[in-house]
């Protein structure tokens, strides 16, 4: 299995993931790397033959799983024991596959991994997680926007945005994938669908509302003192 020497940003991306503490620097294995490609490539032979959305997903997965495993293994590194190893190659794809038009699939993997999270452990099916268009839909969106590059990435510079704003605005909004603008090869900002943003505000909300309780939980197991509900209604001015 031959692989591109990682280029200055990559190598600086796959550092920064060591020192997270998310990957470990190992000898290069070659044939794990083999292995786990000709893994990927007899799971991926088999996905036609497969009619549920559920096992579909799971074969999906196991193969960009397997192709993860087969990337970090010949380049040198695995992941750590512990939860989070699934993500830790989710960014390690996107970190060593970060050009047209393999980066997409890249990112493809953490939305499989998300989706496969919530099929598993929120009882959500997989068939309310499908997306939206169908990937010829999808590949007719990205094709009217990118001309004839189906299937790059989701990126072009800020001139060119400004000239074709109404189709960026159509590929965030109906594709369901940001659009991201760069400046002088630097990523500047993003065009994301509105119900795609207010989606990514309320989890951000949750997710602080859970902080808000683990650290009052905290608090209440240190010893801090617990406000009345008669004194919280008396600072608010109900009482």
């Amino acid at each position: 299995m031959a692989l591109t020497p990682l280029t200055t940003v990559q190598r600086q991306a796959v550092d920064a993931l060591v020192a997270q503490g998310r990957i470990a620097v190992v000898p290069v294995d070659g044939a794990r790397a083999e292995t786990f490609m000709r893994q990927a490539a007899d799971v991926i032979a088999d996905l036609p033959h497969l009619t549920r959305p559920q096992n579909q997903y799971n074969l999906d997965y196991d193969a960009c799983h397997d192709v993860g495993e087969a990337f970090m293994a010949g380049y040198g590194y695995r992941t750590l024991s512990g939860p989070g190893q699934h993500e830790a190659i989710g960014r390690f794809l996107r970190a060593v596959i970060d050009a047209p038009p393999g980066d997409q699939d890249a990112r493809r993997f953490d939305h499989l991994r998300r989706a496969r999270n919530q099929q598993r452990y929120d009882a959500r099916r997989v068939g309310h997680l499908r997306p939206r268009l169908t990937g010829e839909e999808r590949r007719d969106v990205r094709f009217r926007l990118f001309g004839g590059s189906v299937g790059v990435m989701s990126e072009m510079t800020v001139t060119e945005a400004r000239a074709r704003l109404a189709d960026v605005v159509d590929a965030a909004r109906v594709g369901h994938d940001p659009v991201y603008l760069t400046r002088r090869g630097q990523r500047v900002a993003a065009v994301i669908g509105a119900d795609d943003l207010d989606r990514l505000i309320a989890a951000a909300e949750d997710l602080a509302d859970l902080q808000a309780a683990r650290q009052a939980r905290q608090e209440l197991a240190e010893g801090e003192p617990a406000l009345l509900w008669e004194q919280v209604k008396a600072d608010l001015g109900l009482a």
